[in-house]
């Protein structure tokens, strides 16, 4: 539930929200198909601190270029996929209190 919304990202995420602005307002990049959310303006990358990424993956489009987008794929699989890279978390749920979480981030070879 958390991935799919951002209500909680102004508080708790305040470095998310400067290079995701519209996170502030709750909103997540999921919140309608195909919808990227839009760098900050003075941010260069999808980096801690907003400075400039790595090389653009080959075949990101120019119009998706500083955007942020996330993918659910029900039940246990996120995706979130920037110009530079892509992370993808997978979870297994162990017992009623408990869930593994692996993420991988995946950048070109050269990286």
């Amino acid at each position: 539930e958390n991935f799919m919304e951002c209500y909680h990202c102004a508080t708790i995420h305040p470095e998310l929200t400067e290079v995701l602005p519209e996170f502030a307002d709750g909103y997540a990049a999921q919140y309608y198909v195909g919808h990227g959310a839009e760098f900050g303006e003075d941010v260069q990358g999808f980096t801690v601190d907003g400075s400039e990424g790595l090389d653009r993956i080959p075949g990101v489009a120019e119009d998706q270029d500083r955007r942020y987008y996330a993918i659910t794929v029900r039940p246990q699989v996120f995706i979130n996929l920037v110009p530079d890279h892509v992370i993808f978390h997978r979870m297994y749920p162990m017992a009623p209190d408990r869930t593994v979480v692996e993420c991988d981030w995946l950048y070109l070879p050269h990286v």
